[in-house]
C-alpha cells in the first residue's frame, strides 16, 4: 500500500475559500422606514392594500379649519403622535393615507363614494378599513391630549384596526412591533 502526504498548507489552501463564503454575513434586511409611510393617491392605496392584504389607515389633517383657524389638534397629531416610534413601528402593518384640504377630487370622491360621507370633511379624522375596502371605523375630531395621551390614543385604534383586519380576513392578528428598550 502506498502513502502518499500532502503537505498540510495544501489542504488549508483548499478548505479556506469555502470557509471564508461560508463566513460572509447574510445580507442585513432592509431596515423599516423611521417614519410613517404616507401615499398620496387614496385609489391607489385602496388597491394597494387588497394586493398586500393590509388594513388601511386614512388620516385627514388639515393646518387651518373654519375659513383660516389653525387646528391644534391636527398639528399636534402631524408633529408628535404620528412621528411617535411606537406608532411608526406599528403603521407599517397598514397602507397609510395622510389626505391634505389639497387633495384632490378623486381622492375625496373615492371616500364619499365608498363611506357615505356627506357634507363637509372634517378634520382631524382617521378612517380605518379592512383590506378589501369596507370601514372598520371613521373618527371625526381627536378630543385626546397633547403628548403621550395622544399616541396611546392612536395606538389603542392601531392595535384595535389590526385585530379587526385579522378577523375580518380569518387570520391571527399580527403582533406588534417589539420596541427594545432605550440605552
Amino acid at each position: 500500500m502506498r502513502r502518499f502526504a500532502v503537505p498540510f498548507a495544501a489542504l488549508l489552501a483548499l478548505v479556506a475559500p469555502c470557509r471564508a463564503e461560508d463566513a460572509k454575513p447574510a445580507p442585513a434586511a432592509d431596515p423599516l422606514p423611521e417614519e410613517i409611510v404616507w401615499l398620496q393617491d387614496v385609489p391607489a392605496a385602496f388597491a394597494q392594500a387588497k394586493t398586500e392584504g393590509k388594513p388601511l389607515f386614512l388620516a385627514i389633517n388639515a393646518a387651518f379649519v373654519d375659513g383660516g383657524k389653525a387646528e391644534p389638534a391636527g398639528r399636534e397629531l402631524r408633529d408628535n403622535t404620528y412621528k411617535a416610534k411606537d406608532v411608526v413601528a406599528r403603521s407599517h402593518q397598514f397602507v397609510c393615507v395622510l389626505l391634505k384640504p389639497d387633495g384632490t377630487s378623486a381622492d375625496y370622491a373615492e371616500l364619499r363614494s365608498r363611506f357615505g360621507m356627506d357634507g363637509l370633511v372634517v378634520s382631524p379624522q382617521h378612517i380605518f378599513a379592512y383590506s378589501d375596502g369596507t370601514l372598520y371605523e371613521r373618527r371625526e375630531y381627536w378630543p385626546h391630549a397633547a403628548g403621550q395621551a395622544s399616541v396611546d390614543a392612536l395606538l389603542e385604534m392601531l392595535n384595535r384596526a389590526v385585530a379587526a383586519q385579522a378577523a375580518h380576513a380569518g387570520s391571527p392578528p399580527i403582533a406588534p412591533p417589539v420596541t427594545p428598550p432605550a440605552g
